[in-house]
């Protein structure tokens, strides 16, 4: 039988696969999950006391073959979906050993997932730092010093502890804040988290570790519609933000390859625009410019805005642009740009102190303020995003 190529992998759980829902569609499966071939065996057994099988509680969609073998059980009420207790851990999983009780049968998004480049799951692979996912878990107490979880629900919120946990999860983004920015960028957080009552010590972390990934106006970012709704949904604190951290997650997977690599990407290309020579190939069709430099800069998340929503995205910026003065078509793409990568209301967001009075430097002498503020901006994402993957 021909073995599995290297794309079933990824679609079925590898290094770009959907962690929270691996589905498989019936031309990706791999025909026979038992001549899959691991290339690099990955030490459990010495990570478990860490990680408590974590990767045992992702959902996926079992394949035509589990379900003629008859081993793995399915949720009946998702038919083929792999049985989860209420705890939301596999059915097949030992919970005392955290050991599989069908491993000769396991699907195969078990057997081809690779947690080495899940930054969800390890900050450090090599050095065994657990990343968000571990730490929202149980830690055996040997570990609590070295790792420590988030915040509970309904206990009083410890700032300095919430500041301590952002820090430690956003290093790059933490180390070009004084102490002072920092707390005045988590002050602004907690208070927008408060409008929609997220008022726990827990949901705040949740609420500003978004913000540190999206900017802190993401709850008015057009590019993400789905975060408003969310956030003014019926349920608990907790519940509403997690579930708003887990299609955030999703929604990086469809626009970010790789593990985000598109992204370092994208600040590659955007450093490597001629921005002197920018005005004059805007000038003949502005509209049809800017989609294709959106289009070069991050192709995946104008696929996800959909042409008329790139459209209006560009329309729009040009009206913002004009309220803070801008009056060049470069100021209007680079004030476009800067959306489309800080999120909305970039110029007054705490997190991007750097960026300075806006409309000042606009008044004054807007072609060399454009200029500064374009080579600021490329010095930021280098600092924040490309570091991450450095050593992947």
């Amino acid at each position: 039988m021909e073995k599995c190529s290297k794309e079933i992998l990824d679609i079925a759980g590898g290094a770009s696969a959907d962690r929270n829902y691996v589905a498989i569609g019936e031309r990706r499966l791999c025909q026979d999950k038992y001549a899959f071939e691991r290339k690099v065996k990955i030490d459990c057994k010495n990570r478990l006391h860490i990680c408590k099988a974590a990767c045992c509680s992702f959902g996926f969609n079992l394949s035509k073959q589990d379900v003629d073998e008859g081993v793995i059980e399915w949720n009946p009420d998702n038919p083929y979906r792999i049985a989860q207790d209420p705890d939301g851990y596999c059915r097949h999983l030992d919970r005392e050993t955290y050991r599989c009780r069908v491993y000769q049968h396991r699907p195969l998004p078990c057997r081809s997932y690779d947690c080495r480049n899940d930054i969800l799951m390890w900050r450090n692979f090599e050095n065994s730092i657990a990343g968000p996912t571990l730490k929202a878990g149980v830690q055996p107490e040997a570990d609590m010093q070295a790792i420590e979880p988030p915040p509970q629900a309904g206990t009083h919120i410890d700032e300095e502890r919430i500041l301590r946990l952002l820090t430690e999860d956003f290093p790059e983004h933490c180390a070009i804040l004084n102490q002072e920015q920092l707390r005045e960028a988590i002050n602004y957080g907690m208070e927008r988290a408060d409008r929609y009552g997220l008022n726990t010590e827990e949901s705040a972390f949740w609420y500003l570790s978004l913000m540190f990934m999206l900017g802190s106006n993401f709850d008015e970012d057009e590019q993400i519609p789905f975060i408003r709704p969310i956030l003014n949904s019926p349920g608990a604190p907790e519940s509403r933000v997690l579930r708003l951290y887990d299609e955030v997650m999703e929604y990086f997977e469809r626009i970010h390859e790789e593990n985000d690599y598109e992204h370092v990407r994208g600040v590659l290309r955007a450093k490597r625009q001629d921005f002197s020579t920018l005005e004059q190939r805007l000038e003949p069709d502005y509209d049809t410019s800017m989609i294709r430099l959106l289009k070069n800069l991050q192709p995946l998340k104008c696929k996800e805005l959909g042409k008329d929503g790139i459209i209006d995205f560009i329309h729009r910026g040009i009206e913002s642009a004009k309220l803070l003065g801008f009056a060049t078509l470069k100021g209007f793409a680079l004030h476009t740009v800067l959306r489309f990568y800080l999120g909305e209301g970039y110029y007054e967001d705490p997190l991007y102190p750097w960026i300075g009075n806006l409309a000042e430097g606009v008044s004054g002498n807007e072609p060399e303020f454009v200029e500064n503020l374009y080579n600021s901006a490329i010095s930021f994402l280098k600092t924040i995003i490309i570091p991450r993957f450095r050593d992947k």
